[in-house]
């Protein structure tokens, strides 16, 4: 049986939480929260806002360093894709790596913005983030079951 599109949510940020404490550079940790929450919008045609706020809260609740900010980041995420899902088809392919991408960029944006002063490690860092988020996601959209047409 498949796992609910809550559940797809909820083990996302905790694998997001493993893996930032096993790595110890959080740049090289991939966007497990938002590829979960990604693939369960495929999943489902209920409420997208509904796994935006499971995944803020869920993210809220793990961290250190601005909750609030960046739980509201992660609802903000969810909201961008149910608005790219809205008006792009995202069964294809290349149109999900297009959205986790657009959305992954605009975090790490946000993020790079409250760090303080941006230097061309930072940039570089960043760069390397959401490569390894795209990098993941078509495992994830395999273990959890989402087609997706080549593209």
């Amino acid at each position: 049986m498949p796992p609910t599109p809550f559940v797809i949510v909820g083990l996302g940020v905790l694998l997001h939480l493993f893996l930032g404490h096993w790595v110890s550079c959080p740049w090289l940790v991939p966007d497990v929260t938002l590829v979960s929450m990604v693939c369960a919008m495929l999943r489902t045609a209920g409420s997208p806002l509904m796994l935006a706020l499971l995944g803020g809260c869920l993210t809220m609740l793990f961290t250190a360093r601005h909750p609030l900010l960046v739980g509201m980041a992660y609802v903000g995420a969810g909201w961008l894709v149910a608005q790219l899902a809205r008006r792009w088809d995202l069964t294809e392919a290349s149109m999900q790596r297009a959205a986790v991408g657009l959305t992954e960029t605009l975090l790490v944006a946000v993020w790079l913005l409250l760090d303080g002063p941006v230097s061309l490690r930072l940039m570089l860092l960043s760069g390397l983030r959401v490569f390894l988020t795209l990098a993941c996601l078509p495992l994830a959209r395999y273990l959890v079951g989402v087609a997706g047409r080549a593209g």
